[in-house]
This record gives structure tokens, C-alpha cells and sequence, in this order.
């Protein structure tokens, strides 16, 4: 669906459809390569509540481009790796954990795809 997050190892920035995820805004334009006509018209930070079996655990994502015209909202791996986190994938799952080893989000596979839990 187009309001999923999926987890993407090739793209380089966080990538959302919706203005209002978005806890902080700056209007700019970007071009996106590979996602056809579509370009950023703001970036900022994002809130997401990530499900963790029956509790849900709040995740700030950075310099993240909003894209209205973006086919999904792609959480960029790399920059994920980047801030010190790290993900495991274990069969048709993928766990992100901070440095210490902390559950901070899951995610499904899904047509061979990561969805995250959120």
C-alpha cells in the first residue's frame, strides 16, 4: 500500500509521501533519481511509532525528502547503518537495533520487500 514504509538498501535518502509525518519541514526542491518524474518538494525529520509485538516504541528518521508523487515511503538502509544502527535479517524477518543491541523496529517481508511494522 502507499502508506507503507519499506526498508530499501539501494536508495541513499529516507523518502516520504505524506507532509504530516513530518516533525520538522523546510520546503526545497530535490531531484530524485530513479523514481521517474517524481521530486522532493521539502525535507525534514519524521516521527514513526514502530509496533513491537504489543508495545510501540517512537523512531525519529533525519533528513528525510517529502515526495507527494513517490510511489511508497522508503526508509534508506544505508542511512540506518550510518547513525550506528544495525539490521539482521532472519528468514521473512528484518530487526533494526541500536548499538547496544535494543529492539527499535521490525519489518516483514512482503513480495520481496522489507515492511516495516508501523
Amino acid at each position: 500500500s502507499p502508506d507503507d514504509w519499506l526498508l530499501d538498501s539501494a536508495c541513499t535518502r529516507s523518502i516520504a509521501r505524506n507532509k504530516q509525518h513530518f516533525t520538522s519541514y523546510l520546503p526545497c526542491e530535490h531531484v530524485i533519481e530513479g523514481f521517474g518524474k517524481s521530486n522532493g518538494i521539502g525535507r525534514g525529520t519524521i516521527s514513526l511509532s514502530a509496533v513491537l509485538g504489543s508495545s510501540t516504541r517512537a523512531c525519529t528518521i533525519r533528513d528525510v525528502i517529502h515526495c507527494p508523487d513517490a510511489p511508497f515511503n522508503l526508509i534508506s538502509l544505508a542511512r540506518i547503518t550510518d547513525a550506528g544502527y544495525h539490521a539482521k535479517f532472519v528468514g521473512d524477518l528484518v530487526e533494526i537495533r541500536s548499538e547496544k543491541g535494543h529492539l527499535v523496529a521490525i519489518g516483514d517481508k512482503v513480495s520481496h520487500m522489507y515492511r516495516l511494522r508501523v
